[in-house]
């Protein structure tokens, strides 16, 4: 990783081998003296938090949370919000939220309480916030952590103050406030499957003391490292594409797994007086990448059936495609409940699935779904069976379905923050946000569409929250808020299973309304 830049008037230091000797024999001396004491003292640095809607010392706010600094995001090279999982205890975060297709899908859990379901129809159970904006939906929710200042992470309930879904908790995103210098800063990251992570951001004073700005930029690139590859026992048989039936985009990529991701963030900040200051911000962040990687570890359905209701017997949709197509349609007839499924054209495809693989023209031929699309080991040789090119290595597969991820995501804020007379603060946050969302996954890792899912999503979110908050008799804190939040949109579903037998195309519609009326005490019993 290489990092440059300019920060005020701060410049790199070098400690010299002469006055590394010096310090050595400075500190043999103290403790020669009995001073050596006094070099292990170590002052604690004070992390100010707004857990509370107001500015606090971390160690006065009586939440059970953890903050991440700008500085740990850097030393830890955290690059997404799902990474802070790793150093927030009782916090876990999927980035790959199942069936989704994407890793920009945030699925946070906070003491086993969260949601892993990104359809509209549900509420996340930890709520997220950038720069006091909630973020509605999950989709586009695993954020960039572009020029952060730092983030809260708030176990148990928050509702008092966080409002809506926070009942596991609540994680805070506070981005960096502009400076009144110029300074800049770039950031470079190279690395395996030709990873290129670069990084920028500047602080350009308009008007000194008056009027400042910020600008960030990041864009991240990686080659997929699950490599697709042609199924070894296809010769002969005929495949439907994934493209052949409905399908939320038609981009195809051979890998799986990768990255490229771009965004951008900018602020400007208007200090009007000493009481008054208005920030405006705005962000937008577009990813065009390969879907989620997914291995097929284990199948159990009837391949071939000798009896047309064997490939039943097990109730899936994979036994009734191997019926359908292992049977000649004279003998599929004869039995209605096949006939009516078997015989009949497929929609989108147009046509049925009736005797395809044997071959029965002009039907197929078709390939049977079977164990032969998975990692099967043979107990004697140790090698691959015949079918099995992919072996022990999950890191190729034979998927030939949707395998995709595009986001457009933008919004913009505005944050009056006045101080009243009396020691009264008000604050005023407006947002606006849009999301335009495209993912697909081929869930079944084999040649033929089994399951793949893929998902059209549009939202748009405008809110406003008013707090007014101050302190009483020397001990009582107070504030009280009023807040607003309307979303609508839609989210389209794209299901295909075992070959088109049973495809979903369901539209779902939605608009959400909500008011609430906040208020929150705190009162200190004693003077510490």
């Amino acid at each position: 990783m290489l990092r440059l830049g300019r920060e005020g008037d701060a410049n790199m230091r070098y400690l010299t081998s002469a006055r590394r000797n010096s310090l050595a024999r400075a500190l043999v001396a103290f403790a020669v003296l009995g001073f050596g004491s006094a070099i292990d003292a170590q002052v604690l640095e004070e992390i100010v938090v707004t857990a509370q809607r107001r500015e606090q010392n971390i160690q006065d706010v009586p939440i059970a949370m953890t903050a991440v600094t700008a500085q740990s995001i850097e030393d830890k090279g955290l690059t997404n919000l799902a990474q802070v999982a790793d150093y927030a205890p009782n916090v876990q975060m999927d980035s790959t939220s199942p069936f989704s297709g994407s890793s920009s899908v945030l699925s946070p859990y906070i003491r086993g309480i969260g949601q892993n379901d990104f359809a509209f129809n549900l509420e996340p159970g930890v709520g997220v916030y950038v720069d006091g904006v909630y973020l509605a939906r999950t989709i586009g929710a695993n954020v960039d952590l572009l020029d952060i200042d730092r983030i809260e992470v708030l176990r148990g309930p928050q509702g008092t103050l966080f409002g809506r879904n926070t009942i596991g908790g609540a994680l805070n995103i506070i981005t960096r406030r502009p400076t009144d210098e110029f300074s800049y800063k770039v950031e470079l990251t190279g690395g395996e499957f030709n990873r290129i992570d670069a990084r920028a951001s500047v602080d350009i004073p308009i008007i000194q003391g008056a009027l400042l700005s910020s600008f960030a930029a990041s864009t991240k690139n990686r080659d997929g490292y699950q490599e697709r590859i042609p199924f070894p026992g296809s010769s002969g048989f005929v495949f439907d594409g994934f493209d052949d039936f409905l399908t939320a985009d038609r981009t195809v990529h051979g890998e799986s797994g990768g990255e490229d991701a771009d965004s951008v963030r900018g602020k400007l900040l208007w200090i009007a007086s000493e009481a008054l200051e208005v920030t405006f911000s705005a962000d937008y962040s577009k990813v065009d990448e390969e879907g989620v990687p997914n291995t097929l570890l284990y199948l159990d359905v009837n391949p071939a059936p000798a009896d047309p209701f064997d490939g039943l017997i097990d109730g899936t949709l994979a036994g009734l495609y191997n019926t359908c197509v292992a049977l000649p349609p004279a003998v599929l007839a004869g039995i209605p409940p096949l006939a009516n499924t078997c015989l009949q054209p497929r929609a989108v495809i147009g046509t049925p699935m009736a005797g395809a693989a044997a071959p029965y023209l002009p039907y197929g031929p078709d390939l049977f779904i079977s164990d032969s699309f998975t990692e099967t080991i043979n107990p004697d040789t140790g090698q691959a069976q015949a079918f099995t090119a992919v072996g022990v290595d999950i890191d190729k597969s034979y998927a030939e379905g949707n395998n995709y991820s595009i986001i457009d995501n933008y919004g913009f804020g505005l944050t009056i923050d006045w101080d009243l007379a009396g020691g009264m603060n008000l604050k005023s946050i407006t947002a606006y946000r849009e999301l335009d969302a495209k993912s697909g996954q081929d869930q079944d890792g084999a040649p033929i569409q089994i399951i793949d899912p893929s998902f059209d999503t549009h939202q748009e979110q405008v809110s406003q929250e008013l707090q007014l908050s101050g302190r009483a008799f020397e001990r009582l804190d107070w504030l009280a808020g009023l807040y607003y939040f309307q979303e609508d949109g839609d989210l389209t579903d794209f299901v295909t299973f075992p070959g088109g037998l049973l495809q979903i195309f369901g539209e779902n519609f939605f608009d959400n309304e909500a008011w609430a009326a906040f208020t929150h005490l705190g009162f200190a019993v004693t003077d510490r």
